[in-house]
């Protein structure tokens, strides 16, 4: 069965869907009907295009089960960039926020928050085991999940500046 699991909009209009229990990355074009596969073949295999993201004229996504995540040409459709799964973790997933070259990933299970510029895939550590962060505000602000916990993360603080449980159990 296959099940729409991201979408996004990048800067043309063009509209981004992930699929899954199979995985498929398709790109429809709304202004001319037309869509097409860019998941590159070596995925053809792996579960689902899980998380996707519009970073300037980057699109990001995250391939489960392979871990994998492809860095796309918004204009080309093509690859430009792999960043594969980290050591000792199951893949990586995308907040939402990036701007320019620059995007936020985090790790599974460990849940390791990351800066990664776009343009050659390096990697920088911001916070450890912190959370599932949804969304990065002004490059300074990691908003997660953490259980039944909403928390902040001050990025120059270093520190932690809001942590409300909001469910009841």
């Amino acid at each position: 069965q296959k099940y729409l699991r991201s979408v996004c909009v990048d800067s043309r209009g063009k509209v981004w869907c992930g699929v899954g229990t199979q995985a498929h990355l398709v790109v429809f074009d709304p202004a001319t009907g037309t869509k097409k596969e860019v998941l590159p073949e070596q995925y053809a295999t792996d579960s689902m295009v899980y998380d996707l993201t519009v970073v300037g004229d980057y699109v990001v996504a995250s391939i489960r089960f392979s871990g994998d995540v492809l860095v796309y040409d918004a204009a080309t459709c093509e690859v430009v960039r792999t960043i594969p799964k980290p050591d000792k973790q199951k893949c990586w997933a995308l907040a939402d926020g990036g701007s320019g070259h620059t995007a936020y990933l985090w790790t599974v299970p460990s849940q390791d928050a990351y800066r990664c510029d776009l343009r050659d895939g390096s990697l920088t550590c911001l916070v450890e085991r912190f959370g599932q962060v949804k969304v990065v505000e002004d490059d300074r602000w990691l908003h997660a999940i953490e259980d039944q916990s909403y928390v902040v993360y001050d990025l120059q603080a270093k520190r932690v500046v809001t942590d409300h449980r909001l469910t009841a159990g």
